[in-house]
Formats: structure tokens, sequence, C-alpha cells
């Protein structure tokens, strides 16, 4: 990557921001808050990465968008590559981010035998994964940004600890639904 391409990125993502803010202090709704995630990170590598991606041949980042690929973000850097998949929020409770709409499938294993559910942390670790979770609420506030991230293996050990102790043995899900908080 070089330097142009890098400030054309920079400056993009900090105008698609500026929208979003724009459109959320007019309507008072969110515009996609999963997009603005993936944006808010992609920000903060350019900010801490910039140098990197525009000096070494061996290092790109790459904006998916989306999980598709169960992932939002590839970057090679310093020889390592990374898949990055953004989670953001806009929710919270007891004035702490929380995240909705998870697929516990993502972390848990999930069998439904005699109209139980049976379900225990999943253990195909892929260690080039990360999560990133956002507090986009906080961005919009404060114009601070709130970053947690976790290992594809630190993910799946609590999320799936965590499904697990509100679903393992009880009654399969009405809805079949797998979302979880």
């Amino acid at each position: 990557m070089n330097q142009k391409k890098l400030d054309d990125m920079k400056k993009v993502i900090k105008d698609v921001l500026e929208a979003g803010k724009r459109f959320h202090k007019i309507f008072g709704k969110t515009y996609s808050s999963s997009v603005i995630g993936e944006l808010l990170v992609t920000q903060r590598i350019l900010e801490n990465y910039g140098k990197d991606l525009c000096s070494k041949d061996d290092c790109n980042i790459e904006f998916k968008g989306n999980s598709i690929q169960n992932f939002d973000i590839s970057l090679i850097l310093k020889g390592g590559k990374f898949r990055i998949n953004a989670k953001a929020t806009t929710e919270s409770q007891n004035g702490k981010p929380k995240w909705v709409r998870q697929h516990a499938k993502t972390y848990t294993n999930i069998v439904n035998k005699n109209r139980k559910t049976i379900c225990y942390p999943r253990t195909d670790y892929d260690e080039t994964l990360f999560y990133v979770f956002v507090d986009v609420k906080k961005w919009l506030k404060k114009s601070k940004t709130d970053f947690y991230i976790l290992s594809d293996s630190d993910a799946k050990k609590t999320f799936g600890k965590k499904y697990s102790k509100e679903h393992n043995g009880k009654p399969i899900r009405k809805n079949k639904s797998d979302d979880m908080c």
C-alpha cells in the first residue's frame, strides 16, 4: 500500500463516520452500528500501523465489510496474518456495553437431544482470528471508542461457558434461536 491509498482510506472512513454521527443526531437512530464498528476498528488499525502498511511490501489490510467469511478485516502485518471480526453495540445494561444477537453456534457446540439443549464450548480455535467488540454508543455520545479484544480461543471459552450456563440441560428454545447477549 502506498501513502496516497492510506490517506484516501483514512479520509473516506472519517467522512463515513462523520456522516454516521450526523445521521444519529438528526434521526435519533444509529445507521448500521455494525458498519460503524468495522470502520472504527479499521480506522484504529490504520492510525497505529499505517507506517508499517506503507513501508513494507509484505503488509496489507483488506476491509471485507461483513462477516460472510466470518471476519470483517484481513490484516497482514509484521510477518503475521490476522483476521478480525468486529462486533458493535449501541446497547447497554447497568452502564456497561451489551452485545446482542451473538450467535451461540459461533462459540458453542449445541446439540438438541431428548427435547433438551446440550451445549459446551467449541475447541476448534483459529489462532489467526480475533474478535474486537466496539462500544458504538460511547463513540456516538463522547467521540471516544472502547475496544475489547478477544482471541478466537478466549471468545469460545468465555461465551461458550456463558451460553452453557444459561441453556445447558434446559428445554429446547421455542423459537429455535441460538441468539445470546
